[in-house]
């Protein structure tokens, strides 16, 4: 399921997840990301996922790789958050995904996570996959209450911190 990810700490990075519901305080516009995004996505990528975070180089060969999809989330003209999708034939996996640390508990990363679901539903996969950090609870409760179920484990996954992963699915 693609390279090793980093760890989504407890109220630090998919930071939608905290949202539980939770709406932004203005409309929120997700749009497919460009070429133009890569520094402000690896400036946040830094912020969210400090020394497991992916380099600007790699986020600018995954934004711009075959059969992935990036999204950018934006209030009132503002960068607020990211997230990707690798779309295999057959199934997809949640790429990073981060929200502005003063933007978190707002709906975005639910936003985000919606875009990207929709983007997999259009390319006909069965079943979409991610990696999510153990004890990462707000990250963990959005993927739950968009449906996905935890199938496994990956032991020391994120790395440097040695985290474990739990790996979850959604059937679509």
């Amino acid at each position: 399921m693609g390279g090793p990810r980093r760890a989504v700490e407890p109220g630090a990075a998919i930071r939608s997840g905290a949202e539980a519901g939770g709406r932004p305080r203005e409309p929120v516009s997700v749009t497919m990301a460009t070429a133009s995004d890569i520094d402000r996505i690896a400036e946040l990528e830094e912020l969210a996922f400090g020394p497991e975070a992916w380099s600007r180089d790699l986020v600018a060969a995954e934004l711009t790789g075959p059969d992935r999809r990036y999204f950018v989330a934006e209030t009132a003209g503002r960068f607020q958050g990211y997230a990707g999708i690798f779309l295999g034939l057959d199934s997809a996996e949640v790429m990073p995904i981060a929200v502005a640390p003063d933007r978190q508990g707002q709906g975005i990363g639910r936003r985000l996570m919606e875009a990207l679901l929709a983007e997999a539903r259009t390319a006909g996969v069965g079943q979409v996959f991610l990696e999510v950090a153990d004890g990462s609870a707000a990250a963990i409760g959005l993927y739950r209450s968009l449906g996905f179920e935890q199938i496994g484990r990956r032991r020391a996954y994120y790395q440097p911190s040695g985290r474990d992963a739990l790996v979850m699915r959604l059937t679509m």
